[in-house]
């Protein structure tokens, strides 16, 4: 028994580090790399025209999610969407600790300190570049790649532009992020003929 049990403990170890392994690549790593620098020139480095922050914030003060084309922003993308849960959650995690008493003292803490308003959609951002990683390693693992999963995910996770993307309040880093959902669905598709990765694929694509 004892034997037995000290077997299977050592089988687990080389499991267990993997796993570790795999963790630090897919999420810690990139995390941090994205992190560090995503408050650079805070608190004056954004750009006051950001269309997914301008839509989001316009979204939320008229309480319209489907303005008509061209009223915040001419780009049809999803991120002023991505935006507003992440503002609603800045919005309940002060209103919990008391530094604003309203939604109105909110707004105009956002209003007038546009660098914490593009700070919180770099934060979005950022988080979406950290997904990237996995859904790139997920779908390259799809298509059948073994140990090249491994490599495109740490080539991802260690861009210099995707991580230099990742910390701007832009479309590009959640558009390769929904690509790459998209891709993995396909691979998915071709092996097994699952209408459902079909549409799965088509949904990311958008």
């Amino acid at each position: 028994m004892g034997a037995t049990r000290s077997k299977t403990n050592n089988s687990s170890e080389p499991k267990r580090a993997s796993w570790m392994v795999g963790l630090l690549l897919l999420f810690m790593l990139p995390l941090a790399l994205r992190l560090v620098p995503v408050d650079h020139g805070w608190p004056r480095s954004y750009v006051p025209d950001t269309h997914a922050v301008r839509a989001a914030l316009g979204m939320v003060r008229d309480r319209d999610v489907v303005p008509p084309v061209g009223k915040y922003s001419t780009y049809p993308n999803l991120l002023p969407y991505s935006l507003i849960p992440a503002y609603a959650v800045v919005y309940a995690a002060g209103r919990a600790s008391g530094e604003w008493e309203s939604s109105k003292a909110y707004g105009d803490t956002l209003i007038g300190d546009p660098g914490l308003t593009n700070l919180i959609a770099r934060l979005v951002v950022s988080l979406y570049g950290v997904l990237t990683v996995w859904a790139v390693f997920k779908g390259a693992r799809a298509a059948g790649l073994e140990s090249g999963a491994w490599c495109a995910a740490w080539l991802v996770a260690t861009s210099c532009l995707h991580i230099h993307l990742s910390v701007h309040e832009r479309p590009w880093v959640p558009m390769v992020f929904y690509q790459a959902l998209s891709l993995w669905a396909a691979a998915l598709y071709v092996k097994s003929s699952r209408p459902r990765h079909l549409v799965a694929c088509s949904v990311a694509a958008g």
